[in-house]
């Protein structure tokens, strides 16, 4: 049949209907009374519904709908968002016309007989570029009360069916819609975002590019992916933004794990004090776990641990990752610039730890979160964070990267961490930007960065929907012009909130009235309440569009078909309406043959560290005979055919030689650690460089390097010694410094 629609209008419960893609549905008798009809067409179900609240509909792929609350606030969110997408891209023929509301007076039903799209912002997640010149009413006289949740009202005039959709949410304050019109973005402008992002992507996957890309997207040097035969016991530990966590993960056959974990906190004088005491936190909270779990030098072999950093890192290998910058509101002094896991490794030894668990990987939380869930679905390839801050990883052929330093060239492909929060931090989405992101970016430690994670993440979503009421209040729009100081206090409105407030059943305003209080406004009246839920909306629902946006572009480049999406982080995980959003929009912005899945992580950033350390083991990278021996060195890297890659201009001298050299003022590189110069001394005329450095700090511009290091930067043909306790640190040095191109 090709109208689906007019089946509603059946006088017949026996007659069966056939929609385009094979799906059967019944008159419009059986759909209202009846019970487990399966639909393509979400508006039946919602009709369906609203007339029969109690009863259990199907929805088109398989989702059980019980109530009109599960329908508007759970899956598929506010019907307004989905009609105009729906109702021109279904795969039957409709014979409809449209419904606007006039955004300036009370909602009155109106209509015309042909095609276009709705005035409402929230029409196709909140065009507005579309008004109709021309309104009929359909209605007699405007009703005294509007019901208090958007429904839809299918009614058949003759022959002609007539889709209505009565907006009767709330009449919105006209100040209100006009200071959230910025959060409103049409398709065209993601698909500009999307076209923007990989522009950025492909400058900082290129070594020309790298140094000045918004978009760095670094090498993780992650190959492999989980097979489902890794067995054993893996640490890891999860440091970034709102949460620190210990885990242990027993991995067992058959695709079974345990899994013990612990959380901790950060206080936040720490986040702001001195790298030392922040990493000496970490180590007792490790101590602290490895209490509690009896785990001890005694009970076993020593456990390898992979850790998640949740922070902007350039690798050089798996165990090796400088800090570019700290965000999410961390700014320890002495750690950007620095390999994290030798800071790490050096407060664990202040602890004796280090006799206890080795660290082997260093990766990002997106890492994390796409390891975790390929070990349950194989085709994943992306892992996306939307939490504390916001992040995304991929997995891209090799022959496009041309950044990795130490790479397994006969492997296909690496997942490379993009640290697109820094997305516009050179000026490519300003034109997109509202007056309220450009006032908290001005109040940021890191001003002119991260610029796309502050339009999205959680840290920043209260805030700048605050900012958003604070302005409205001012203007006397909302609350009567009364505020309070706390309203007035920066991150005080928390994403909490936000997604408490949209969890509120239609009509409905308990959450609230909770986060107004808590913000000590007092009596709001109802229409306060309605606009409220309108600026969350919005505020919300841009930070879905500009995730679904890079999540396409993601998708796009890969061109792997079909694909899973690993996500993580509090906010894709409570928001009730997140993930309704991405599923819309990034369908609506992929190529029509791309397939993809959003996959919930169950503890991705933490247990997918351990994941990648087990990954490691499986593919013999390293076994636990080899931990004791790197933990000697005071070095982890990857050790197999070591001795093969010794290059012929890589030569050994005795003190005596030494001693020479230092007098002819040849550069001289010391690889040991901090603490071991403070124990021992330094060598005359020497620049330290742990050796976990020396791959990352080679490759820094010269002004970097002078500021980092004191020294200028050694020239390609100039002799460079290496020297540290034993000479097997300063050999590994000196194999990384002639895989670089230093030739001496």
């Amino acid at each position: 049949m090709a109208d689906a629609m007019s089946c509603l209008f059946s006088s017949s419960r026996e007659e069966n209907f056939e929609l385009r893609g094979g799906t059967t549905l019944m008159g419009c008798g059986y759909i209202i009374q009846q019970t487990n009809t399966t639909f393509t067409d979400r508006l039946l179900c919602a009709y369906g519904m609203l007339y029969g609240g109690d009863d259990d509909y199907v929805l088109q792929k398989g989702q059980p709908c019980s109530k009109c609350d599960y329908y508007m606030n759970e899956k598929y969110a506010d019907p307004r968002i989905l009609a105009r997408d729906r109702l021109e891209k279904w795969n039957c023929d409709y014979s409809y016309t449209n419904l606007c509301t006039d955004l300036n007076k009370k909602p009155i039903l109106q209509y015309k007989t042909s095609e276009y799209n709705c005035a409402d912002p929230f029409f196709g997640l909140g065009d507005d570029s579309f008004v109709p010149e021309k309104m009929v009413k359909a209605t007699e006289e405007t009703p005294e009360e509007p019901v208090p949740i958007p429904c839809w009202y299918i009614v058949a005039p003759m022959s002609a069916i007539i889709i209505c959709l009565i907006v009767t949410s709330g009449y919105h304050v006209p100040g209100v819609v006009e200071a959230c019109k910025g959060f409103i973005l049409s398709d065209e402008q993601l698909c500009q975002i999307s076209d923007r992002l990989l522009e950025s992507m492909k400058k900082g996957l290129s070594k020309s590019g790298h140094s000045t890309a918004a978009v760095k997207c670094f090498p993780t040097y992650v190959q492999d992916f989980p097979t489902g035969n890794e067995q054993g016991a893996f640490m890891a530990l999860d440091l970034g933004g709102t949460n620190f966590r210990v885990l242990k993960v027993t991995l067992e056959p058959g695709n079974k794990f345990n899994m013990v974990k612990e959380k901790y906190e950060f206080p936040e004088e720490m986040k702001v004090g001195t790298g030392v005491k922040l990493f000496d936190h970490v180590a007792e909270c490790v101590n602290d776990f490895c209490r509690k779990h009896n785990i001890k030098s005694d009970k076993g072999p020593i456990l390898p641990m992979g850790f998640t950093f949740s922070f902007p890192i350039s690798q050089v290998g798996l165990n090796k990752g400088i800090l570019i910058k700290w965000t999410k509101g961390f700014n320890a002094s002495d750690v950007e610039g620095k390999d994290v896991v030798a800071l790490l490794r050096e407060a664990f030894d202040r602890k004796q730890l280090n006799e206890v668990l080795a660290p082997v990987a260093i990766l990002n939380d997106t890492t994390g979160t796409l390891m975790s869930c390929a070990w349950e679905q194989p085709d994943t390839r992306i892992g996306l964070i939307v939490g504390t801050g916001c992040n995304a990883c991929y997995t891209e052929k090799m022959e496009n990267i041309e950044t990795a330093v130490d790479a397994d060239s006969s492997k296909p492909s690496m997942v490379i961490n993009t640290e697109w929060g820094n997305f516009g931090a050179d000026g490519k989405i300003d034109d997109l930007l509202t007056e309220f992101d450009k006032e908290i970016d001005a109040a940021s430690f890191h001003k002119h960065n991260q610029i796309f994670e502050k339009c999205i993440s959680g840290r920043y979503m209260g805030e700048i929907m605050r900012r958003v009421l604070v302005k409205l209040i001012e203007n006397k729009t909302i609350f009567g012009g009364k505020g309070s100081k706390k309203i007035s206090t920066p991150f005080t409105f928390t994403s909490e909130m936000i997604t408490n407030i949209e969890r509120d059943s239609p009509g409905t305003y308990k959450n609230g009235k909770a986060a107004l209080a808590t913000m000590d406004i007092k009596d709001p009246s109802e229409q306060d309440l309605i606009d409220l839920r309108y600026v969350s909306e919005c505020v919300s629902g841009r930070s879905a569009a500009f995730v679904s946006a890079g999540i396409a572009t993601l998708i796009n480049r890969m061109d792997i078909n079909p694909v899973t999406v690993g996500v993580d982080g509090t906010v894709y995980r409570q928001h009730p309406r997140y993930k309704s959003i991405m599923e819309e929009k990034i369908k609506c912005l992929i190529k029509p043959e791309l397939n993809f899945r959003l996959m919930l992580s169950e503890d991705g950033s933490g247990r997918g560290a351990a994941f990648v350390a087990a990954v490691l083991q499986e593919q013999s990278y390293w076994s636990p005979a080899y931990i004791s021996v790197i933990l000697v060195l005071g070095y982890l890297t990857v050790v197999s055919n070591m001795a093969a890659c010794t290059s012929a201009s890589i030569k050994s001298i005795d003190y005596d030689q030494l001693i020479e050299h230092i007098k002819n003022k040849t550069y001289l590189v010391d690889v040991r650690e901090k603490q071991e110069l403070c124990d021992t001394g330094t060598l005359p005329n020497s620049v330290n460089i742990p050796v976990g450095e020396v791959g990352a700090a080679l490759q820094l511009p010269d002004d970097e390097y002078v500021t980092h290091y004191e020294a200028n930067k050694p020239r390609l043909d100039q002799e460079i010694i290496f020297s540290c306790r034993s000479g097997k640190r300063s050999l590994m040095a000196a194999e990384i410094a002639a895989k670089l191109g230093f030739q001496k």
